[in-house]
Parts: structure tokens; C-alpha cells; sequence
């Protein structure tokens, strides 16, 4: 190849040269690009759209709340981040709680548990989770699909005017090992509510930004405006879509993965009416039904008197309550699911759980106002399951099923805070503050919360 020996041997010098330049730099730079960890087993997911995932042996969980959005977002490794992505084994997770069966004293079990931490715990990704709207549970959170890592993040690329855009997150995936980042979308503005489902075999995003309902192919990084000038959206988890009042006061629906919107209940001008006579009042949604007031300009004496429900176009305007709906309630197929005070019991106060029947004046009975002494709380409703705390104990309850049975599963938890939702799966509850995150195990017999663990993984303390 080379026939003059002086300059093989002086492209051979330049090679080395090059070589021991890149390692130079190499050793020089104390931000080394991220080192994945062991690929997880193939396993089933659990718990997505909170702040911990299960997948298999697994759970992937927010290592803490990370409160500046503007503090160093970079995939390399790092000891310990706040907000990043760490995991740790359900066994490994077992053998922290264990610790505290252990008979030694309360500050030790606190070292042990936190020794443990740092041997168990793994980062698995650098870069940090951050949302300014997860107040619903189900939107925003750290999701797993086809085994790979979603997670929200701020947009570390600065503006040509050298400025941070923290404003913004940008739609983030990784292998279950860290590696393989890619960005898919970037929301320009980071209270973005944001539904992530998989429809067939492709991944979407469902999101209301800005007053406008979008829908992002994720994999395919294309991006939709469904319909501007929305009002009044509630996201039905469940049934995988968003209902919402557009500009003519309409209510419609958009599901994940549709090419556009429905009209659901239509609103329809007058003649000679600059803008329609009713306004409708969405009042929740679930598993494909909304649940509605109207107002009448023209007759004000039918003001919010009735509940309606409707599926779609052609079932609608139909009746669920005959009377103002109690202000704690949540529509349930063609039924409305409430709490009440009960007039008889005043000292102390009692509540219970009742469903609407065909007649208004006995109700089917799903928990008795006499087995409660404080006033019940309803959080959510996910198709037939209701989700509601008395006395800080957290419960659900199967409204279909033919013995109605209560069942805690979570003790003292938090409302919405700044910008998360305590999160459980089994019989953990995670619960995420500034920098920390903590676990605690939920006795169901003695409807106590046992035992707790912090799990944050933080950067070892040096010496002076």
C-alpha cells in the first residue's frame, strides 16, 4: 500500500498520536459517559405512571424528589442524583424491611438499612424525572413498555442565546439496563398532562398542553393537534382516553391512538343566538362514560337539577340522578356511587357508601354509615374499583362484585403535593419528598403501616 517508507511510518505516528491524545482526554474527563447495568429478566409490569414501576424481580422507582429543574441533567455516571432512576430487588427489598426484626437498636437498623441500600440499590439511569403536573394518578409518572424505560426530563439543550430550557421536557426512553437513550418528543412547556398507552402495537402519547388536546406516535415522533381551545379535561384512564369542552362548549372525547375527536353531546346554537343557551359541566368520567350537569339560559329553574351520562353521539342526555349529585360522588356505568352523611347519626357524624337504584329513596348499600365515625374521602374510580380513605386508612372496593368487601391497603397518605401522588404496589407505598424516597409496609390485618425503609440512593459522604 505504501511504497515510500517515510511516510508510512509518518502516518503511523500520527495514528499513535491521535490514539494517545483520545486517552489523554479520556482520563482527563471526570464525566464519563453512563455504564449500564445487568439487563433485567423479561418479566411483567406493574404500577405504571407512578413513581415506582414493578417489572418481574424488579421495581424501578424516583430516587427523590429533584426540585430544581435546572440542576445538572447529564448521562453520565453518577454516585447518586436526585430524581434520578435507581432499582432495587423485591427480595433485596424484603431484606431491608427485615432489618427491622432485628433486636438491636433504632439507630443501627438505620445504618444497616442504609448500608444495605447502597449494596442493593443500583442507578440505572443518570438523567432525572421531573413533571410539573402528576397531581392525577395514571398521567406523567415513569412508565415501562417493550422493555424499555419512559421517563419525562428537562431539556438540557440551551437556546442560541446560551440559555437553559428548563420550561420544557423532553420524552425520554433507555433499555432496562440505562443504555440506548433516545429522545422521542419535546413538550414546550413541562405542565403538560401526559397519558402514555399502548393501542395494538404502537405507543402514544395523549397529552393536553396549552389549552389543545395532541396525540404523539411515539416511536414514530409524530405529533397531532387533535383540537385547540379546550376546557374542563378529565383523562379517563381506564377507558384510555381524555373527554373534554371544546370552543363551542361541545363535550367530546379523543382515545388514545384515534386520527381525531368525537362530539359526544353536541352543543347546539339557537337561531338567531350568537353562542348556545346550555352549558355543560363535566363531573367525571370512567371506563367510556361521562357524567354531566347542563344550564339552561333561557330557564334557570333546571339548573344543575339533573345528572346525565353519555358513551357516545347517539346515548346520551341519559338520567343518572334526578337531584343535585352529592358533591363526593363519581358516575359508575349508568349509576352514581356517593357519600353521604346519615341523618339519624349526628353525634358523632357517620357516612357510607351508597349506589343509586331505581328508586331514589333506597339505595344499594356499600358501606354502612354505622361502621364509620369520620367523613370518607372518594380519590378515584378506575372501572368498577373505587378507591376512597376514612380514618387515614386507604381502601378499595369492588362496586360488581356480588359480596361488597372493603379492603385497606395503605395507610396516611399524602393528597397531591407540588408534584407527585404517593404510589402503591402490593403492599409497598412510596412515597416521594424533596431528595428522598420512602417505602413503607402496609399491615392489611391490623391496617397499620408496619414498618418503613428509605430507599434513596445519595452520594457517599467524604472526609475533610
Amino acid at each position: 500500500m505504501f511504497k515510500n517508507t517515510a511516510m508510512k511510518k509518518t502516518f503511523i505516528f500520527v495514528v499513535v498520536l491521535v490514539m494517545l491524545v483520545a486517552v489523554l482526554l479520556t482520563a482527563c474527563d471526570g464525566n464519563k459517559k453512563f455504564t449500564p447495568v445487568e439487563m433485567p429478566e423479561k418479566g411483567e409490569v406493574e404500577g405504571n405512571g407512578g413513581v415506582a414501576v414493578k417489572y418481574g424481580d424488579w421495581i424501578y422507582y424516583v430516587n427523590g424528589y429533584q426540585s430544581s429543574v435546572s440542576a445538572e441533567n447529564t448521562y453520565v455516571n453518577v454516585e447518586a442524583r436526585a430524581g434520578a432512576i435507581a432499582r432495587i430487588k423485591v427480595a433485596d427489598l424484603e431484606a431491608l424491611f427485615a432489618v427491622h426484626e432485628e433486636t438491636i437498636t433504632s439507630s443501627e437498623k438505620t445504618k444497616k438499612i442504609a448500608s444495605l441500600v447502597k449494596e442493593k440499590a443500583q442507578i440505572v439511569v443518570p438523567n432525572f424525572y421531573h413533571s410539573g403536573n402528576t397531581a392525577e394518578v395514571g398521567l406523567n409518572g415513569i412508565f415501562i413498555f417493550d422493555d424499555r424505560l419512559y421517563i419525562t426530563t428537562p431539556n438540557t439543550e440551551l437556546t442560541a442565546g446560551g440559555n437553559a430550557q428548563t420550561n420544557q421536557l423532553v420524552l425520554t426512553s433507555y433499555k432496562l439496563d440505562g443504555s440506548d437513550p433516545q429522545q422521542h418528543f419535546t413538550f414546550t412547556n413541562n405542565a403538560a398532562k401526559i397519558m402514555l398507552s399502548k393501542v395494538g402495537e404502537k405507543l402514544y402519547a395523549t397529552y393536553v398542553m396549552d389549552g389543545a388536546v395532541h396525540s404523539l406516535d411515539v416511536l414514530a415522533k409524530t405529533d397531532k393537534e387533535i383540537v385547540k381551545s379546550i376546557t374542563g379535561d378529565k383523562f379517563d384512564i381506564y377507558g384510555n382516553a381524555v373527554f373534554y369542552l371544546d370552543e363551542n362548549g361541545s363535550i367530546c372525547k379523543f382515545a388514545a391512538g384515534a386520527s381525531e375527536n368525537e362530539v359526544i353531546v353536541e352543543n347546539v346554537k339557537l337561531e338567531g343566538h350568537d353562542k348556545a343557551h346550555i352549558t355543560y359541566t363535566i363531573k367525571s368520567v370512567n371506563d367510556g362514560y361521562v357524567y354531566y350537569t347542563k344550564k339552561d339560559s333561557t330557564d334557570s329553574s333546571l339548573d344543575d337539577i339533573n345528572l346525565f351520562y353519555a358513551t357516545n353521539a347517539e346515548n346520551k342526555d341519559k338520567i343518572v340522578l334526578a337531584t343535585t349529585a352529592p358533591s363526593a360522588s363519581f358516575g359508575w356505568k349508568d349509576k352514581l356511587v356517593y357519600t353521604v352523611k346519615d341523618p339519624e347519626h349526628t353525634s358523632p357524624s357517620l357516612y357510607g357508601i351508597f349506589v343509586t337504584t331505581d328508586d331514589i329513596n333506597n339505595p344499594k348499600v356499600i358501606l354502612d354509615p354505622i361502621q364509620n365515625s369520620t367523613e370518607i374521602t372518594f380519590n378515584r374510580i378506575e372501572g368498577d374499583i373505587l378507591y376512597y380513605t376514612a380514618s387515614s386508612v386507604a381502601y378499595y372496593v369492588n362496586l360488581a362484585s356480588e359480596t361488597i368487601a372493603p379492603v385497606a391497603y395503605a395507610k396516611s397518605l399524602a393528597s397531591a403535593s407540588n408534584w407527585y401522588q404517593p404510589d402503591v404496589l402490593g403492599e409497598y407505598v412510596f412515597t416521594v419528598s424533596a431528595g428522598t424516597i420512602t417505602v413503607v409496609k402496609f399491615d392489611k390485618a391490623k391496617e397499620i403501616n408496619s414498618s418503613s425503609v428509605t430507599l434513596t440512593i445519595v452520594a457517599e459522604e467524604k472526609e475533610d
